[in-house]
């Protein structure tokens, strides 16, 4: 099984990937220590706080992909489930943006997730 890697649409293959990189990082950190001597593949290396934004990234997906895939398998879509997805989106969303206003001053990349949900 190889990694997953990201495409341009939907947001289901960034969850994937995102997720999957979370379960693998000690191995994925293991492997570029040991290639970094070879000094190819140091600029890989993530920080704790990137680390963060990778689970703060997946926390926010995740419904979206649970709901895709909830849809895009059931054969008898009504206006209730409509309704339903809809308003439990936008329920995470803006418990989403409180989460991010509690983050540390110094996780900048928070402001950015700020104004993505504001676009939602």
């Amino acid at each position: 099984m190889g990694l997953i890697q990201d495409v341009k649409t939907p947001w289901n293959s960034t969850f994937d990937m995102l997720t999957q990189a979370l379960r693998l990082q000690a191995y994925i950190e293991q492997w570029i220590s040991l290639a970094t001597t070879e000094r190819k593949y140091g600029q890989l290396w993530l920080s704790q706080e990137e680390w963060a934004q990778v689970q703060e990234a997946t926390i926010f997906l995740k419904p979206l992909s649970d709901y895709t895939h909830a849809i895009s398998t059931g054969q008898h879509a009504t206006i209730q489930k409509t309704f339903f997805i809809y308003n439990d989106i936008f329920d995470h969303i803006d418990k989403q943006r409180k989460h991010m206003r509690k983050l540390p001053a110094n996780a900048a990349w928070a402001a950015g997730y700020l104004s993505i949900t504001k676009a939602c």
